[in-house]
């Protein structure tokens, strides 16, 4: 297992030094996509978050943090959407409610 993390740790510092300003731009775009988006499906707003995420774990993006990450990548799913609101929704409405519930997280 510390070998895995050995190897881990190697590879995002060859990452840094051969692709930093790639990354930077990765994670910020993601961080504006998600922190203005109106309407996401669910494998986009993954998408963007993991991004995110890693910007955040590299240190470039400090706005959120790694724990509201975590949560949102959970909240966010169609099945606990619809139980937060206690109803069934079509899907453009969960694409809704998730890019405002999204909104809402990030601007605390």
């Amino acid at each position: 297992m510390q070998k895995i993390v050995i190897q881990e740790k190697n590879e995002r510092k060859n990452l840094l030094s051969s692709s930093r300003k790639e990354l930077e731009d990765r994670a910020w775009s993601a961080y504006g996509l998600l922190h203005n988006a109106r309407i996401i499906s669910s494998t986009e707003a993954m998408e963007l978050l993991s991004k995110l995420r890693f910007g955040v774990e590299l240190g470039f993006v400090s706005k959120i943090s790694l724990c509201q990450l975590n949560q949102l990548m959970q909240i966010i799913q169609p099945a606990y959407l619809q139980m937060a609101l206690g109803k069934k929704l079509k899907k453009l409405e969960r694409d809704f409610q998730r890019a405002t519930l999204i909104r809402k997280e990030f601007s605390k």
